[in-house]
């Protein structure tokens, strides 16, 4: 079964890729637990800490469902399908950026609507390598808090830009200004009106007015942090918020090694 699930989960890679947001990946595959059988048209629900449906769908003709997930946490699978006991799973805690494989057991000839409270048979675990550079300045952990919008290189190179500027297209709240040509400024939509957040590279206040595209390129960048208002910016950078946000950039100083 493995070349099923590279496959899935390739597809599902590619489409975190495609977002400005940090997303996650759950893989399942729904199977017979006495016969090991995939089961095709179970319904998969992924349930939040308040018990809430976040994703939902059908297993496919080998069993497989993936989904992607916005954030970050614990969360519990419900799986249904007739002739089956309904399995509701204990809390699977996926981080940041992770992806998780998973198998999912359903028992067969049991009563309608009985709910069974298990543990899932987790398969694999994966997250994207994490650089020295970018950890050592705290990047993921600020990630981790939930505030803000982050984007690593291998985010970066999914859009193609040929300037720094074109990176932030996707991100909401987030415009690009003309000034001229191909040439872009970054501002922040507030109210329908667009203003110029503060902007840090490698820890140094860029001047306003400054062009980012001649102070970097988008194949240099190891990471970005896009903050949309001052309630948003976390405390190392508070001396440099303004109340239209803060955009952080750090250039890749050194090889991920983690």
């Amino acid at each position: 079964m493995k070349p099923r699930w590279s496959a899935l989960l390739l597809t599902a890679a590619a489409l975190v890729l495609a977002t400005p947001l940090s997303a996650q990946i759950f893989g399942g595959r729904v199977i017979d637990k006495a016969t090991g059988q995939p089961l095709k048209d179970a319904t998969v629900e992924m349930l939040n800490d308040v018990n809430r449906v976040v994703a939902r769908a059908r297993s496919d003709g080998d069993g497989f469902v993936s989904f992607e997930l916005r954030q970050p946490g614990t969360y519990r699978v419900r799986t249904s399908l007739a002739g089956y006991t309904t399995h509701t799973s204990q809390g699977l805690q996926i981080d940041v950026r992770q992806t998780v494989q998973v198998d999912i057991p359903l028992v067969s000839g049991l009563a309608a609507g009985e709910v069974a409270l298990d543990s899932l048979t987790v398969i694999g675990r994966s997250a994207p390598q994490h650089r020295t550079d970018l950890d050592r300045e705290g990047f993921y952990d600020r990630e981790k808090m939930g505030f803000g919008r982050f984007l690593t290189a291998a985010d970066i190179q999914q859009r193609l830009a040929v300037q720094t500027t074109e990176i932030f297209r996707t991100i909401p709240g987030v415009s690009l200004i003309p000034t001229g040509g191909t040439r872009y400024r970054l501002a922040i939509t507030r109210g329908g009106d667009n203003c110029a957040p503060a902007i840090i590279l490698d820890n140094m206040p860029v001047n306003v007015g400054d062009e980012i595209d001649d102070m970097v390129k988008p194949q240099d960048i190891a990471g970005v942090e896009v903050y949309r208002g001052a309630s948003e910016v976390p405390g190392r950078f508070l001396g440099n918020r303004n109340n239209c946000g803060l955009v952080v950039i750090w250039t890749k100083r050194g090889e991920p090694n983690r």
